[in-house]
């Protein structure tokens, strides 16, 4: 699944809107996008303050870049 698909300058359009009245469905006929995704944003902006992607975790490392180096110096 792609990250970032929609900007920041696009979540902050669909704040603005949500902030002056417009329902999320609305907003999601506007832009032709599912009303999940707008509620996933004013979701994320009522918890966090801001609609900026935040890292994705993941699996931590097993081994560093120095470990990296040394096994292709190996091989």
């Amino acid at each position: 699944m792609a990250r970032n698909k929609y900007n920041t300058e696009f979540k902050n359009k669909i704040m603005q809107l949500y902030n002056d009245g417009d329902s999320q469905q609305s907003i999601a006929d506007k832009f032709d996008i599912n009303k999940s995704v707008i509620s996933r944003i004013i979701s994320r902006y009522r918890t966090c303050g801001n609609t900026k992607t935040l890292h994705g975790g993941g699996r931590p490392r097993l081994t560093s870049n120095r470990d990296d180096k040394a096994i292709i110096q190996l091989i």
